[in-house]
């Protein structure tokens, strides 16, 4: 298996996006993955841009807005991106938003469809 780039998208990368990642860093630890997180505002911590994007071979963002965003101002990279599905009330690193994080990594059964077959290093 090839060296596999997840990159985990927010807004502001101050809450869902550093959760996500670091939640992924710990699960998937075992397995080949590098995993970086950003925001899509610019100005905050890091914001997303064509190399970070370039770098990523896939990308979890956490609600729709940010596939959005992507596909109007980097579209050559929307076939890399998923949505999670995490509404932006959560404190970075909560008891809830890691429980959302770990019940949508867990529902195993949407990785065996054909949609999510370039994602099989979620199993």
């Amino acid at each position: 298996m090839s060296q596999i780039h997840l990159l985990c998208v927010c807004t502001a990368h101050c809450n869902r996006s550093p959760t996500m990642e670091k939640f992924f860093q710990e699960k998937l630890s075992d397995k080949e993955v590098e995993v970086r997180s950003a925001g899509i505002w610019y100005g905050y911590p890091t914001a997303i841009n064509e190399e970070l994007l370039s770098w990523a071979t896939h990308i979890l963002v956490a609600d729709l807005s940010h596939k959005h965003f992507i596909y109007e101002h980097y579209p050559a990279h929307i076939g890399k991106v998923k949505v999670i599905g995490l509404s932006d009330e959560y404190d970075r690193d909560s008891f809830d938003l890691v429980e959302l994080i770990d019940w949508w990594f867990n529902d195993k059964e949407q990785f065996k469809t054909e949609e999510w077959k370039d994602w099989k290093f979620l199993l």
